[in-house]
């Protein structure tokens, strides 16, 4: 499934990839649809349209099918599989240079020099995609293919916690109930935190974050204040994920954060934005960005594993890849979903 041109997508018949030396080509066999999916085609978000056609798809479990050079282990030897034909696998599609300054410091998603899958490369909605052996994951028999798909939102939302610096018995406050949010928000949960207060005004969003047993979300910044004043006795959260990138959502994280509190921005805006600089001084906020995943997918498929994490409860709809046009125009973009999959096989 490619992107054609700003809003238009197809299916189209591609030769299948083949992979470069340090390569493998990995047969998807589930293809979730993520928010950038959305954007890139409708906005034209971070892609160069000179390099259209694009196939999308970033978050995915698969086969691998083919490998150049001998058979290799993952960069995660905790995992201990090796990477050869017939594995199952999901990808960091984040693709870093390997030599900048923020590679060389072990922060990989911080590469100005990077790739992405579905973003810059062509990713994974196709009966095939190639990836750096290096970004490979092999995906425990203990997962079925709706939770590997998640691992890599959920990678991020590992990493957006790491960023918040969530201790035990912590207060914390998510701005956005979508998949990121709710995605935060479970681990933010599974790090020790004792409450988490859910910020959204679509009524669709807080009754499905309440569905899968977050609570219930508030509607507004004030109603969120009001409960965290009362839950910490008029402190406010210590930490705050703004998981939207919106001007509005980020003031409201700013005044649902504790003196001293921690902000976390996770959200992509758009485009500029603006902030009350005063609130941040005053306070003493620490505001950091938190920006894909780092070192974070063994983890998050521990975390997994070991049932802390109810990815599979985001998943609202399955639909064949040959559907996968209509799903980007309509289900995905439909307020009552969460997570859309693409079955490729």
């Amino acid at each position: 499934m490619q992107v054609t041109g700003l809003g238009t997508a197809e299916l189209r018949e591609v030769p299948e990839p083949r992979p470069e030396q340090g390569e493998v080509v990995i047969r998807p066999t589930t293809v979730g649809i993520c928010g950038t999916d959305v954007h890139v085609l409708h906005h034209g978000a971070l892609i160069d349209p000179d390099e259209l056609p694009l196939t999308l798809g970033h978050e995915f479990v698969g086969e691998i099918v083919e490998v150049a050079g001998p058979p290799q282990r993952s960069q995660y030897p905790a995992l201990g599989r090796l990477l050869a034909p017939g594995a199952r696998v999901t990808v960091e599609p984040l693709v870093p240079c390997g030599s900048c300054l923020a590679c060389r410091r072990g922060r990989p998603n911080r590469c100005g020099r990077m790739s992405h899958l579905g973003i810059w490369r062509d990713g994974a909605m196709a009966d095939a995609v190639s990836a750096p052996v290096g970004r490979v994951v092999p995906v425990p028999d203990a997962l079925d293919d709706t939770q590997a798909a998640l691992i890599e939102l959920y990678a991020c939302a590992v990493n957006f916690v790491d960023q918040g610096r969530v201790e035990a018995g912590a207060h914390v406050a998510v701005v956005g109930a979508g998949p990121v949010g709710l995605a935060t928000a479970q681990c933010a949960l599974a790090a020790g935190a004792a409450t988490v207060t859910l910020v959204d005004p679509q009524a669709s969003r807080r009754r499905f974050a309440a569905a899968i047993g977050l609570g219930e979300a508030s509607p507004d910044a004030a109603a969120a204040r009001a409960a965290l004043d009362e839950l910490t006795g008029g402190q406010g959260a210590s930490v705050v994920f703004e998981c939207v990138g919106a001007g509005p959502a980020i003031d409201d994280a700013l005044s649902l954060a504790a003196v001293g509190g921690r902000v976390v921005a996770a959200g992509i805006p758009t485009g500029a934005v603006t902030l009350d600089w005063n609130v941040v001084v005053t306070r003493e906020l620490a505001v950091v960005g938190a920006f894909a995943s780092s070192w974070s997918f063994a983890r998050t498929i521990d975390l997994m594993a070991a049932g802390r994490l109810d990815a599979a409860a985001l998943v609202t709809a399955r639909v064949p890849l040959d559907d996968a046009v209509h799903a980007l125009n309509d289900t995905a973009r439909d307020p009552r979903h969460c997570k859309v999959h693409l079955q490729v096989a």
